[in-house]
């Protein structure tokens, strides 16, 4: 192949990719969009609750991982979730308490059907859903 036609064929792979740039920006700023209306429509949140989305190119989905903290008297709640922010449905949670000075608590924590025993793995499990 001569450089001419090289330069060509560059030229037109580069611009076959384009278009798929361009959508999966408008994708993240759809999931953005979606994300923060559905973290709006929810309960009142406390100053310690916080979300992150992220659009997955691989599920096609627009995924949300949500942080809740609750504050019961001498109780304290920990809640994440990873859901599906278009549709509702979860892909995990992990849930614990602990009281003041106590050990944590973990009631509940998985991804899929892989079980897990505390936040840092529970993290560890939802990392690949929020990158590409």
């Amino acid at each position: 192949m001569r450089r001419a036609e090289k330069i060509v064929a560059f030229c037109l792979c580069f611009l076959c990719i384009m278009p798929v740039r361009a959508a999966t920006l408008a994708d993240q700023q759809r999931c953005a969009q979606m994300a923060q209306a559905k973290w709006d429509r929810e309960l009142p949140h406390h100053s310690f609750d916080d979300y992150r989305n992220h659009y997955s190119e691989k599920l096609g989905k627009c995924l949300m991982q949500r942080h809740f903290v609750l504050a019961n008297g001498k109780t304290i709640w920990i809640t994440e979730d990873l859901i599906d922010a278009g549709e509702g449905s979860g892909y995990g949670a992990f849930i614990s308490y602990e009281d003041v000075g106590g050990p944590v608590n973990v009631i509940g924590c998985n991804v899929g059907s892989t079980e897990c025993h505390s936040l840092v793995e529970f993290d560890e499990l939802v990392a690949p859903f929020m990158a590409n």
